[in-house]
């Protein structure tokens, strides 16, 4: 018989391969393990499907003793209550969802419209959590937009105004510099 430590392996030592359920489970040991897992999820599942169905049931008779007990006008007020309830959830449930609609059109337009202007994509995720309308959308595209180039521009003439030249191995000025500047006409 095998000693348990001995048929485990490390990961690190196990092949790349992947393998083959069926062919695992030809192993008694693994085949009685994968029996005795399923054995236990299937108790488990099954004792909570009973204990919900138990409560089902449960609130179900409370309700209907509950009915059985009122008068025809109490018992059309409850019914009549219930209805809204159930009115109420069903158009909770259909703003969410028109809601998230509208933030994936809003996410839609916005990466549309960032790749327009050649602005980062990331920004999208962004403002459809932020910007509640597309109006408010473009504004704030605008926005961004003149912050973005501005920002560009100042980057760019800060590294133009570097006086110091690229320089070569020994610290000599590079020549090819200088030859492409006389080429140009620039000083």
């Amino acid at each position: 018989m095998h000693n348990q430590k001995e048929t485990e392996k490390p990961a690190e030592n196990m092949p790349n391969d992947p393998i083959n359920f069926a062919v695992l489970l030809k192993d008694k040991a693994f085949q009685a393990e994968f029996d005795n897992r399923v054995s236990k999820a299937l108790v488990t599942a099954k004792t909570s499907w009973e204990q919900e169905t138990q409560k089902r049931i449960e609130s179900a008779r409370m309700e209907g003793e509950a009915l059985a007990q009122m008068t025809a006008e109490e018992r059309a007020k409850a019914e009549a209550e219930s209805k809204v309830a159930d009115i109420l959830a069903r158009e909770k449930e259909m703003d969410k969802r028109e809601a998230d609609i509208k933030r994936r059109e809003l996410l839609a337009h916005a990466r549309s419209t960032l790749a327009q202007r050649a602005l980062p994509l990331e920004l999208a995720d962004v403002l459809s959590h932020v910007v509640p309308s597309a109006e408010a959308f473009g504004m704030c595209i605008d926005a961004l937009e003149e912050a973005h180039r501005v920002s560009i521009k100042y980057g760019v003439e800060e590294r133009l105004k570097s006086t110091h030249a690229p320089k070569a191995g020994r610290g000599e000025a590079v020549p090819m510099l200088h030859a492409m500047r006389a080429a140009a006409g620039l000083p």
